[in-house]
């Protein structure tokens, strides 16, 4: 498989022989952006620009929800690295989410990429901030496809030139209406539905998978036990996963219910099972825990 290095903000993406560069070129407004080397100075409360093979898809212009412009930049290079990890991404992968009242953004894979606001929309001078994320989103249906993981020798893909784009105000239709979490390449969790309502099932289980990789590096060379139980405090007929003595994920009747499960007893003890049998599966150096030690998953 193809892997990735992050370095800084700047992310590689090895295709083949290839080697294309997300860069984060910074650049005031209305000035043309300059080449940038690995090294970047510190942002400035200007603008942006994210590229990627060699492209540039979107400015970001200032700092979102009271943080800073190089936090905002971090973040949504964070969610790219992301999205790239997963092989096969197609123009129809790509939405864009215009819920009233609020910013657009852009979803890859039923994952928020990146929301497009006031200033950034007019940082980027392309319009409003909807037709600047359609631009936005456009770009990416152009690139995606090209630059996500792909086994060696396989084809580039063939991508048309205008392809349909989806742009709804409505959550259920951005994508990642099924959510799993994976472990040593075993299906641990598999989710059509998402107790968060501001989620998808995709980026719920994402969160799980994280709490996941957290509990075990924190637990050390200590020996991991996936358990359930009917915790105090839980709404009636729920069950908690656990990891040793860590909570990983609630199972409600409404989980049970679009699993197609009898009750989330059963759905608790099947996840429960489904993790200790992957947590239990030998790595490649023959330990069982060797996340623990190495701060990254076993292959």
């Amino acid at each position: 498989m193809v892997t990735r290095n992050r370095i800084s903000v700047l992310v590689f993406v090895a295709s083949q022989a290839a080697f294309l560069l997300i860069g984060c070129i910074v650049a005031a407004f209305g000035d043309t952006p300059a080449a940038t080397s690995q090294e970047t100075a510190p942002l400035a409360n200007s603008s942006v620009d994210l590229t990627l093979g060699g492209a540039v898809i979107f400015r970001l212009a200032g700092p979102a929800g009271g943080g800073t412009l190089q936090g905002r930049l971090d973040a949504v290079t964070d969610r790219l690295n992301a999205i790239l990890a997963h092989p096969d991404i197609g123009p129809s992968d790509v939405v864009v989410y215009d819920p009233p009242g609020s910013p657009p953004e852009i979803y890859v894979l039923g994952r928020a990429l990146v929301d497009v606001d006031s200033a950034s929309a007019q940082a980027s001078g392309i319009g409003t901030p909807l037709q600047t994320a359609v631009v936005w989103a456009k770009r990416l249906q152009q690139i995606l496809p090209l630059v996500d993981i792909r086994l060696n020798g396989e084809p580039e893909p063939t991508v048309p030139p205008d392809p349909p784009l989806v742009v709804t105000p409505r959550l259920t239709e951005v994508g990642g209406s099924v959510g799993e979490v994976d472990w040593k390449r075993h299906l641990v969790i598999s989710l059509s539905y998402s107790p968060i309502k501001s989620l998808t099932p995709a980026q719920y289980c994402d969160s799980i998978r994280l709490r996941l990789l957290d509990t075990i590096i924190a637990a050390g060379a200590t020996p991991i036990v996936a358990s359930t139980c009917s915790c105090p405090g839980l709404p009636a007929h729920s069950y908690d996963v656990m990891i040793n003595s860590t909570r990983l994920i609630t199972v409600t009747k409404d989980e049970a219910v679009a699993a197609g499960i009898t009750s989330a007893e059963v759905l608790a003890e099947i996840w429960c099972g489904n993790l200790q049998s992957a947590l239990s599966t030998p790595d490649s150096t023959g330990g069982q825990n060797q996340l623990a030690h190495s701060g990254k998953e076993p292959e």
